[in-house]
Parts: C-alpha cells; structure tokens; sequence
C-alpha cells in the first residue's frame, strides 16, 4: 500500500509532458468502430427518450391521440400547426 502511494506521489511531482514531445497515438480501427457504436446508442437512447416525453392517451371516441410535450392536438389543428410536411403532424395522424 505504502510502495503505490509512493509512486504516486512521485508521479504527481513529475512535470508534465510537453504536447509537442508526445506521439500522436493513430486512431486505430477498433477505436473509431467504439466510437460509431457510442455515437449510435446515444441517437437510439435520445428516441427512446422523446418517445417517453411525449404521451399517448385516448381520446372520447377511444382512438389513440399523442400528447406532445401538453400541446393537445385540437390546439394544433386550430393553430394550423398541422401540415403535410411537418413530421410531427403526420406523426399525430398516425396515432389519432
């Protein structure tokens, strides 16, 4: 125990590396294929996430209708928030 608390303490005393003296280490091909899966399950979570944040509840006639982030969808459709090519729109349309 005492021994690693000594080489610590000697490494912390050791002036640190000038960047320039250091070898760029290479990217190697597992590192960047690390990277691609991260960056892919944080896309995958950030869905999931929006998919939690916005709620679906029935409607009177018990259809499906989607609650995104407590605008409702009458609110929408008044405000003529709901156009062919908004995503979110077409998204409502699939569940109402």
């Amino acid at each position: 125990m005492y021994t690693t608390w000594k080489r610590i303490l000697c490494e912390m005393e050791k002036p640190p590396v000038p960047i320039r003296n250091q070898r760029k280490l290479k990217k190697t091909r597992r590192d960047l294929q690390n990277q691609r899966r991260i960056k892919e399950a944080l896309k995958i979570r950030n869905q999931n996430l929006e998919m939690l944040k916005s709620k679906r509840r029935r409607d009177l006639n018990g259809r499906w209708k989607l609650l995104k982030l407590g605008k409702k969808i009458s609110h929408l459709i008044k405000n003529h928030e709901l156009k062919e090519g908004n995503p979110l729109g077409c998204l409502i349309f699939f569940f109402t």
